[in-house]
């Protein structure tokens, strides 16, 4: 009998193949981020939950303090590194954005919950009509941005001023 022998793979194989492991690797972590950061259960099971579930345990302060520590930041890097495109990386940072704000919420004491619901059911009432105490939509707040963005370029303002 005829035994077969296999080439050697070619460097474009590997090549290859090592582009799909890595992106396979990226999509895994991603997806584990994703659970962690982009649910506001995912942030009480990281973090821990409400002491008071009432009143709540944070002052506006440390509310505000932890709201800022949760944002999510750290995809920048992801467009930066030229991991990933803005077009990929919205969507997550919309919803880790909505869940730090609903999390905070939920472990701010109940004053401040209601005033900072209050107040952006107030904005969104005015600049669209309705009372959404969560805030903006994804839609509504890409076309804000948007917007802004088109005033600067209009105001010839240096964006990267203002970084």
């Amino acid at each position: 009998t005829a035994t077969i022998q296999r080439a050697p793979p070619t460097t474009t194989t590997t090549r290859s193949r090592a582009k799909a492991k890595a992106a396979e690797a990226y999509e895994q972590r991603k997806t584990e981020w994703a659970k962690k950061y982009t649910c506001v259960q995912g942030l009480r099971d990281t973090f821990g939950t409400n002491t008071n579930a009432l009143w709540g345990d944070l002052d506006a302060v440390t509310t505000r303090r932890l709201y800022k520590t949760l944002l999510p930041r750290a995809l920048m890097q992801l467009w930066i590194d030229g991991i990933a495109t803005p077009e990929e990386i919205a969507p997550l940072a919309y919803q880790a954005r909505k869940a730090a704000k609903l999390y905070a919420r939920e472990r701010s004491q109940l004053p401040y919950r209601i005033m900072a619901q209050m107040m952006d059911g107030v904005r969104t009432y005015r600049q669209y009509g309705t009372f959404q105490p969560c805030g903006l939509s994804y839609e509504q707040l890409w076309e804000k941005y948007r917007n802004d963005d088109e005033h600067d370029l209009i105001d010839g303002d240096d964006i990267t001023a203002k970084i």
